[in-house]
């Protein structure tokens, strides 16, 4: 049996599942709208749009390397690009039972590199840290600022 031919099988997603997955995308899109840069100050529907709770920071959270974009625009493909990230993530949120008004106040929420948050994903912050001091490390060494 080859691949298309195994795609074609039927399956069914737990619901506990899809309730995760719809929880994890609606606390997501709540924490990025609300602090979308592109949106910040705009009126729609008589209403602010976005309202950033999170005082923007010049260093990662994770490794104290400087973001690029800190002295003006930067590539938004540039891993030195701030990203939005929950220090608890969002499925582990999800699992403790945690509200998403919980998952997304501000003490669970940093600034930190791109390139970190793709790779941290939904590791926890104690056993993240190794690849966190890696990247520091890395960053360091090509001569990025840092604190």
């Amino acid at each position: 049996m080859n691949i298309a031919e195994r795609n074609n099988i039927v399956y069914e997603n737990p619901p506990f599942i899809k309730d995760m997955n719809e929880w994890i995308r609606l606390a997501g899109n709540e924490a990025r709208r609300r602090h979308s840069r592109a949106r910040v100050g705009t009126t729609k529907n008589k209403r602010c749009d976005a309202r950033p709770v999170l005082e923007e920071t010049d260093y990662c959270y994770h490794t104290g390397i400087k973001f690029a974009d800190t002295d003006g625009i930067a590539n938004p493909n540039d891993p030195r690009k701030r990203s939005l990230d929950h220090i608890i993530p969002l499925s582990i949120c999800y699992t403790m039972g945690m509200t998403r008004e919980e998952a997304n106040h501000p003490d669970n929420l940093c600034w930190c590199l791109k390139c970190v948050n793709n790779v941290r994903g939904s590791t926890d912050i104690k056993s993240f840290k190794p690849i966190a001091n890696y990247y520091r490390q890395q960053f360091i060494d090509a001569g990025i600022d840092y604190i």
